[in-house]
């Protein structure tokens, strides 16, 4: 690839595309959550049984502790995936989508087709109030630290990284 044509001809294509304004992003004011239960038919070979939660959003400065607590909590060395050695999931983790004001975080688990997931989610749900109790485990921790500064390095370092990187600057701020 040569960068100069690149450049010539990605101008060729968008400059003539006039610019505008953009107008201004509505305002968000998260009201307090309300616990629901939705139960929902799926033609998927096993259930899911899920539990989400508000965590702080990227523009928070808790974010980054919302970030490692959701590492913590999706980590094959925790309490959430050890259910599925323990016979008691298919699949367990934790994940979460990430926006300005809130992140969604949820702990999900797989159970066989016909079966009951109310138990998974009480015991997903006991989980995650016993770290909130007694905290996250201090290896756990510092392994969430260190994969949040590796995720960081490689993007920084990858084409798709860095696009990823820009544009959700531009997206967001």
């Amino acid at each position: 690839m040569d960068p100069a044509k690149a450049i010539s001809e990605t101008k060729r294509l968008f400059e003539p595309i006039p610019s505008r304004s953009l107008s201004q992003r509505p305002s968000t004011s998260l009201g307090p959550l309300k616990a629901t239960t939705i139960k929902l038919d799926t033609d998927l070979p096993y259930g899911l049984a899920v539990v989400a939660y508000r965590l702080p959003g990227y523009d928070s400065p808790d974010f980054a502790a919302g970030q490692v607590l959701a590492d913590v909590l999706g980590s094959q060395r925790g309490d959430l995936y050890g259910l599925v050695p323990a016979g008691k999931a298919l699949y367990a983790g934790f994940s979460g989508e990430s926006l300005p004001v809130a992140t969604i975080g949820y702990a999900l688990a797989a159970f066989p087709q016909g079966a009951d997931g109310t138990p998974l989610i009480a015991t997903m749900k006991d989980i995650i109030a016993a770290c909130l109790k007694n905290g996250a485990p201090e290896d756990l921790v510092e392994a969430s630290k260190r994969h949040e500064i590796a995720d960081a390095e490689f993007e920084k370092n990858s084409i798709s990284g860095l696009a990823n990187a820009r544009s959700q600057a531009l997206a967001v701020d």
